[in-house]
Formats: structure tokens, C-alpha cells, sequence
């Protein structure tokens, strides 16, 4: 059982750098969303999103830019959204690899359920087994116990020579 529970520790230790990654990217989508949505412009050069100490987030201005012209504007959008689809597909992709090592586990746990069983089944066999082979030998012990000679003078076997080896 102990053994369980730490193979479960293992597991979670083991997916917790992936759980950060996709966690700090869902934070980063969710930034460049509202950049978008509030029309403002953002540099991917620039860094992660800087936050005000009012709490809310403000986008690291391109220098260079004013905050009227539309060309960069453009261009700057062109790239969040770029960058925003390369995070999806990133999202997705580590969500896949997830799905996927679930399944995988999954698959293992069943087939080693299915090995203990079986080898449960083939003990048990072998205990009856042993069992009757036990009761067997006993009974052929009391058996010859029943034909020995009570002396040694009775015995039909007396005066044979035993061969060398």
C-alpha cells in the first residue's frame, strides 16, 4: 500500500514542472487577450506583461511608436496574435502529452491488475497442489509404516547384501 502511495507521490513530483509550464502559459494567454481586447499595443520583444500596482495589466510600450499610428499598430497585433497562436498550440500539444501519459497509466495499471491476478491464480494452484501432494505423502508414509517388520529377525530382507556403489 505504502508502496502505492509513493509511486502516486513520483507521479505528481514528476508532472509538476509540466503543471507550472501550463499553468504560466494559460496566465500569459490570458494576458495577451486582455492586450487585445483593451486595443492596446505590445511588444513580444519587450518581455512578459508588466503589472501596475494598481494590479491591473499594462503593456511595455514599443519604442518608437506613438500611440496613433496604425502601421505598427498592425504589425504588433500581427505578432500577438502569432505568438498567441503558438501558445495555444503549445497549450494543446502539453494537454495531448498529458492525455496521452493518463492513458498510458491507465493501460499499465490495468495490465499489472491483470498480472497479479493471474499470478494469484497460478499460487493458489500451486498451494492446492502442494496440499494434496502433502496429504499424498503422508498417507504413503502411514502406508509403508503399516509393512515394515516388527523385527528384524521377520523381515524377508534380512541377509541380502547391499550392492557397492
Amino acid at each position: 500500500m505504502q508502496q502505492v502511495t509513493s509511486h502516486a507521490t513520483t507521479e505528481q513530483a514528476a508532472a509538476a514542472p509540466w503543471r507550472a509550464e501550463m499553468e504560466r502559459l494559460q496566465q500569459q494567454l490570458s494576458q495577451l487577450r486582455m492586450v487585445v481586447d483593451s486595443g492596446q499595443a505590445w511588444s513580444p520583444q519587450a518581455g512578459p506583461l508588466q503589472t501596475t500596482l494598481s494590479g491591473s495589466s499594462a503593456p511595455t510600450p514599443t519604442p518608437g511608436t506613438a500611440p496613433g499610428a496604425s502601421a505598427p499598430v498592425n504589425e504588433q497585433l500581427t505578432e500577438l496574435f502569432q505568438e498567441l497562436e503558438g501558445l495555444e498550440l503549445a497549450l494543446v500539444q502539453e494537454r495531448n502529452k498529458v492525455h496521452e501519459l493518463i492513458e498510458e497509466r491507465a493501460s499499465r495499471h490495468e495490465a499489472h491488475e491483470r498480472d497479479i491476478a493471474e499470478l494469484e491464480g497460478m499460487l493458489q494452484i500451486m498451494q492446492q497442489e502442494n496440499q494434496r501432494l502433502t496429504v499424498e505423502n503422508q498417507r504413503l508414509a502411514s502406508e509403508m509404516g503399516a509393512f515394515k517388520p516388527s523385527s528384524k529377525k521377520d523381515s524377508p530382507l534380512v541377509g541380502l547384501v547391499e550392492p557397492l556403489v
